[in-house]
C-alpha cells in the first residue's frame, strides 16, 4: 500500500488513516498544519485510525493522543575480527542469522596484502569476504543510493524504512567532522565509512570506531544526515547501499571449500601435495592472482619487508600501523576455529589444536609487542618482532601441512 500523498509505501513502523490513507511523516504534517489540542485535521475516531504494527500509538475516542516512536535494531553478533569496520560489520551480520552463518565458517582463511614494503600501504585482510562477494554468493542483496537523490530532511525517513524492511545501512562516504564520536569532530573533514543497524526516537544505532575501539554508537538523525552531505570541496560523489541479508537460502558448512582455502593459503609452500598444479586441479586453487599483491603465507615476507624498511626510515619515530599485526592475531584465532571444527567433524586425533594455541599465542606476542613500540619507540622491539614472524611463519606452515596431510589420509579412508 502507498501513501496517498508522497506516494512511499506504508510499512511496519506506520500506521494508516483509513479515508486518506496517508504515511506518519505525511498525516504528522497534517496535524502540526491544522494545530488544534491534538494537532489532528478534522474530527476523528479511533476507528479512523489504524495501527501497521500494535504498539508504537496509543489511540483514544478523539483520535491520536500520542506517538512513541519505534525502537528497531536488526541483529548483529559481535565480531571476531575489529581491524576493519567493513570486515567486522558483514561477519557480524552474517553470524547473527542462523541460516547464513555458517558463510563465516566457509570463509575468513586466506589473506592478501598489497605487495609494498610500505606498512602503511599494505592493507592486509582475508579474501573473498567484501560484500560484492557475500552478494555473488546470494547471501547479501545490495542495492546502491546516490546522495544526491535525496533532500538532507527526507534521508533519514529513507533510512528508517530500509531498516524497517530488515536493511542494514552501508554508508560509504560519511564526513567524521559532523558526527561527535570521531576524533576528526569539528576538527577537520576526514572521509570514512559508516554503518547503521536500526534507529531509536531521533537517533541511529551505528558500528563505527571511537577511542581506538570498535563500538555500537547512538548518533543523532541530524549529524548523520548532516556527515553525507558534505561540501562537494571534500567529497565528489556521495553514495551508499542498503544490505538485507538473504532469509530463503540454508548455508551448509562446505569442508571441501575449506579445505580449498587451507591449500590456498600454503600455496608452493605446501608439502602434502606432489605440485601446485595438482592442488589447482583437484581444488580450484586461485590461479589467477592479481599483479601487486601477495597471497597466502606470502603476507609474511611483505610484512618483514615492510617491518625492516621502517627501522630504516628516519619516520620510524612517528607511528606504527598496528592494522596488520592486529589481524595477524585475528586470523590465528579464526584458523583455530576451523581446525577444532575438522577435528570434530572427522574425529581426528590429533595435537594439532593444542599446539595451534600456541601459534595463537605467539601471534599475540607479537601484536602486544608492537603495542609497546608505539610507548617506548625502542627499535630493538621492532627486531624481536621480526624474529618473531620469521618463527610464525616456519611453525605454522610445518603444522598446517601435516594437519591436512592428516585430514587428507582421514579422507581417503573414509572412501575406502
Amino acid at each position: 500500500m502507498r501513501c496517498t500523498k508522497c506516494r512511499r509505501n506504508i510499512i511496519s513502523r506506520q500506521f494508516v488513516l483509513e479515508r486518506e490513507r496517508n504515511c506518519l511523516d505525511c498525516f504528522l504534517n497534517r496535524k502540526l498544519l491544522a494545530g488544534g489540542k491534538h494537532g489532528c485535521p478534522g474530527k476523528r475516531t479511533a476507528g479512523d485510525i489504524r495501527l501497521f504494527v500494535v504498539g508504537p500509538a496509543s489511540v483514544d475516542e478523539k483520535g491520536l493522543t500520542e506517538v512513541q516512536i519505534m525502537k528497531v535494531k536488526l541483529p548483529i553478533s559481535w565480531p571476531i575480527t575489529e581491524t576493519y569496520q567493513h570486515s567486522s560489520f558483514s561477519v557480524s551480520i552474517i553470524c547473527a542469522h542462523d541460516n547464513i552463518k555458517n558463510a563465516y565458517e566457509n570463509n575468513y582463511i586466506n589473506l592478501l596484502c598489497y605487495d609494498t614494503d610500505n606498512l602503511w600501504e599494505m592493507n592486509l585482510n582475508f579474501t573473498d569476504i567484501f560484500w560484492t562477494d557475500f552478494q555473488r554468493g546470494d547471501i547479501f542483496e545490495i542495492n546502491e543510493f546516490s546522495v544526491d537523490n535525496f533532500l538532507s530532511n527526507s534521508i533519514s525517513s529513507f533510512w528508517r524504512e530500509r531498516i524497517d524492511q530488515g536493511n542494514y545501512l552501508l554508508l560509504h562516504t560519511v564526513d567524521e567532522y559532523y558526527l561527535p564520536y570521531a576524533s576528526s569532530y569539528h576538527n577537520r573533514h576526514l572521509i570514512h565509512d559508516t554503518y547503521i543497524y536500526g534507529y531509536e526516537d531521533d537517533s541511529f544505532w551505528i558500528m563505527a570506531y571511537t577511542e581506538r575501539k570498535l563500538k555500537e554508537i547512538k548518533v543523532s538523525s541530524s549529524d548523520m544526515a548532516q556527515s553525507v552531505f558534505p561540501s562537494k570541496e571534500y567529497m565528489k560523489e556521495a553514495c551508499f547501499w542498503s544490505l538485507r541479508p538473504n532469509k530463503t537460502i540454508k548455508v551448509e558448512i562446505d569442508y571441501k571449500k575449506i579445505k580449498h582455502y587451507f591449500y590456498e593459503y600454503l600455496g608452493n609452500n605446501c608439502s602434502t601435495r606432489e605440485s601446485m598444479e595438482n592442488n589447482q586441479n583437484k581444488f580450484k586453487i586461485r590461479s589467477n592472482y592479481r599483479a601487486g599483491y601477495a597471497y597466502g603465507n606470502r603476507i609474511y615476507d611483505v610484512l618483514i619487508n615492510c617491518l625492516i624498511k621502517f627501522m630504516e626510515s628516519s619516520e620510524n619515530s612517528i607511528s606504527l600501523d598496528l592494522r596488520p599485526f592486529r589481524l595477524l592475531w585475528e586470523h590465528k584465532r579464526i584458523i583455530e576455529g576451523r581446525i577444532k571444527l575438522i577435528i570434530a567433524k572427522y574425529n581426528l586425533h590429533s595435537d594439532a589444536l593444542s599446539d595451534f594455541e600456541n601459534i595463537v599465542r605467539l601471534s599475540n606476542q607479537i601484536f602486544i609487542l608492537c603495542l609497546k613500540y608505539t610507548v617506548t619507540m625502542k627499535k630493538d622491539i621492532l627486531e624481536r618482532v621480526v624474529g618473531k614472524i620469521k618463527e610464525l611463519k616456519v611453525r605454522e606452515e610445518m603444522l598446517l601441512s601435516n594437519f591436512l596431510s592428516m585430514w587428507e589420509k582421514r579422507d581417503l579412508d573414509s572412501v575406502c
